[in-house]
Parts: C-alpha cells; structure tokens; sequence
C-alpha cells in the first residue's frame, strides 16, 4: 500500500536494488542507496563500471525505477524526482481501519495563537507543524493544510508550507485545502502547482465555473478531487439551499452533476458537520464517496451522529478537526495537548468503525 515510513521505503527500495545488482555485476558495476532526502528524493550512487559510463546513466537510472516501481506500485519520476504518488481508494481504505480512525488533521497554524516560546524560532509555523505532526501521526490518517494561512505570509510561507508537506511524507493523505477553480487552462495550472510541484494528493476543489473549471484537476491518475458542497460556515444557507426545479437543494444537484464527471475511486465531497440533517440526503447521492467533514470540535460538529449517518461499508469519510487540535494547549506541553485531544476523537472513531462492513481479505 502506498503509506510507507522511511524505513520500509528505504527497504523496498533496497529490495529493487538487489533485483538490478547481478545485470550490472556482468560489466563491473553496482549501485548503493545513499539515502531519501526530505522532499522523498532518490539519492543513489553507481559504483565500478556504472559511475564511468556517463553516456548510459540515463538507461541505467530508468532500469533501476523500473524495479524500484515494481516492488512499489504507483511510484514515479517527475524530473528528477522519484516519488510515490498514487492513492488508491482501497488504500485509503485499508489505512483507516489499520489506524482505527478517520481523522485528519487541519494544518491552520496562525502566528498570534502560536504557544509564545515558539516566536523565537525561525519559522515558528514550521516548527508547531512539525510538533503537532508528531505528536497526532499514529492517531490520524490525513493532514491538511489550509494554504490561506500560508499564503497570507508571502514567500515565507509558501516555503513553510513546502517543508511541511515534505516533512509530513507519504505515510499519510495529503490535502491541500486551496478551494480553486478557474477556466480550463488556469485550473489545469493549479493542478500542476499542487499535484506535482507540491506532491499533494488531493485539494479542495469549488465547482461554481461547472465541469471544465474541475476536470483538468481530474486528469491526474491517483490525485484526488474534493469537491466543495455542503460547507460548515453560517453562510453556506446563502446559496447551498436554495430550492432547484425538482425541489432539491443545490448542494445535492452539485453532488450529482459532478458524480457523472468521475468515479468514487477520484472524487471526495465536502459536507459540514454543522449540518447533520443533511447527511442521508447526501448518502442517497452519493453512496460511495468519501466525504470531508469539516466543523468537528470547535465548530460544535457531534462526531457520532454525523457518522452514523454518513459511514458507509468501508468508512467513507474523513472528518477534520482543526482549532480544537492545534490550540488545545498554549504553553510548551502544547503539542502533548494537542496528542490527548486527537487521542479523544481517534478512540471515538475506533469504536464507530465497528459499524463499517469493510474487510481487508
């Protein structure tokens, strides 16, 4: 599955090697694995032969992917980069119940909430990120960044948020929360901006502009679309509601134009905690897609009663949590407060999984 730690990437990788070590040993040649680099960057060494023979390096690093993508399905070299990308809905799937729980994690880090001693170092957003990160890693499986709190710190932040995406790795979702949409040659940019320059695996998507504003960020194999419809904020009874032709609201015939733009498999919803109501109606909509549930916690979301009425047979659904996770504490046992927070909410998924039918044989 494509959740690896280091470790077990650096193992499988090692496995590739040995599978090429004995076709170069014929001219004198060997390869070493030096290491992954932060952003999950390949550092290999050819040895004898192999380091002498400039005008084949090209052939001999494309043989050498070619077996590191046959012990990891989905890898794939973007210039220079050898990384895992693809995501597939059953292992998605398979990572939730491993991990007995669908929480992600909102990365929405503000510089006046930060704990105070944190404002002495270099990037203070960098390092609480980095401490939450590892205080919630074994108790979620998403993370997602809200790039407007990165944004709003210029270059710096988008630097921050490139470190935290590197610093998170693929051993858990990656969701860029960018709400874009555009006309088709912009979206297709965005797309590029956060599916290959940043590595996400998914964003957060608004479908105003219709199709061809969504589709060029649908034309990524493994990358995932969530597709803004039912949002927790007060406003959303603005337009969401209102009535359409056959009686239905808006946000239900969002769900089903867009379900006929791409399989389960690429699609998530967006569908606000604060609207419990609203959750079978969009079940009837949408019965295989994943939903992200925002408005848990801080926004008074009740996790039971929207997962009862949302779960489907394998899960379905990642409900975020975000303010009631970062700013559980203040001072410098911030992130242990932040741990027995998301500790709280994982150990309530862990028991609701037990309504999902979903089964890993």
């Amino acid at each position: 599955m494509p959740f690896l730690d280091k470790q077990e990437l650096l193992a499988k990788i090692n496995d590739a090697l040995n599978d090429v070590r004995p076709h170069l040993a014929v001219d004198g040649g060997n390869v070493e694995l030096v290491d992954i680099t932060e952003d999950w960057i390949v550092q290999i060494k050819w040895l004898g032969a192999c380091q002498n023979c400039s005008m084949s390096i090209m052939t001999l690093r494309a043989g050498v992917e070619q077996a590191i993508k046959g012990r990891i399905p989905g890898s794939e070299r973007r210039g220079s980069r050898l990384i895992y990308i693809e995501v597939t809905r059953q292992a998605l799937t398979e990572l939730i119940f491993e991990r007995r729980s669908y929480l992600c994690v909102g990365l929405d880090a503000e510089i006046s909430k930060l704990p105070p001693h944190l404002l002495r170092c270099e990037d203070p957003v960098l390092e609480f990120n980095k401490q939450i990160i590892d205080a919630t890693r074994d108790l979620c499986v998403a993370y997602k960044p809200n790039l407007a709190f990165y944004e709003a710190l210029g270059a710096q932040g988008w630097q921050t948020l490139e470190k935290t995406r590197a610093y998170i790795g693929h051993s858990h979702f990656t969701i860029a929360d960018a709400k874009r949409g555009d006309i088709g040659n912009t979206s297709g940019l965005y797309a590029k901006a956060f599916f290959e320059t940043l590595d996400f695996d998914a964003v957060t998507v608004a479908p105003y502009m219709g199709s061809d504003s969504v589709l060029p960020f649908l034309a990524y194999p493994g990358k995932w679309v969530i597709l803004l419809a039912l949002t927790s904020n007060k406003g959303s009874g603005d337009f969401q509601f209102a009535p359409q032709e056959d009686g239905q609201p808006l946000f239900i015939k969002v769900i089903e134009k867009a379900c006929a733009w791409a399989p389960p498999e690429q699609l998530m919803f967006v569908v606000g905690a604060t609207h419990p109501d609203a959750f079978a109606a969009v079940r009837r909509a949408a019965p295989s897609n994943f939903l992200l549930v925002p408005g848990v916690g801080a926004q008074g979301g009740d996790l039971e009663s929207l997962s009862r009425s949302g779960l489907n047979a394998d899960c379905g659904m990642l409900v975020n949590a975000s303010l009631s996770i970062l700013y559980a504490g203040n001072g410098e046992d911030f992130a242990e407060k932040a741990r027995q927070e998301a500790l709280a909410i994982q150990q309530q998924m862990d028991k609701l999984l037990d309504l999902c039918q979903f089964s890993t044989s």
